[in-house]
């Protein structure tokens, strides 16, 4: 390395430091595109959850309401 002048000696460097901060871009871009990509499956799963939820309720009510109407044919005769 001492061979090498100064200037070269700062191009070795800057290059160096450049690839450096490069790789770490790649890097990290890579790791939030995945990390978007892991939210927008979890949001499709939260909302197929809010639509089971929703269903049971709508299936719940109609069990309800189906049973009143049984008491109530029943009370009628």
């Amino acid at each position: 390395m001492r061979t090498l002048s100064i200037l070269s000696r700062l191009v070795l460097l800057s290059a160096l430091l450049l690839g450096t901060l490069v790789a770490s871009n790649l890097f990290l871009n890579r790791q939030l595109s995945h990390g978007a990509d892991t939210l927008a499956q979890e949001a499709l799963l939260v909302e197929r959850l809010t639509d089971t939820n929703e269903a049971a309720t709508a299936f719940g009510d109609l069990k309800y309401w189906i049973t009143d109407l049984a008491v109530s044919l029943l009370m009628h005769w």
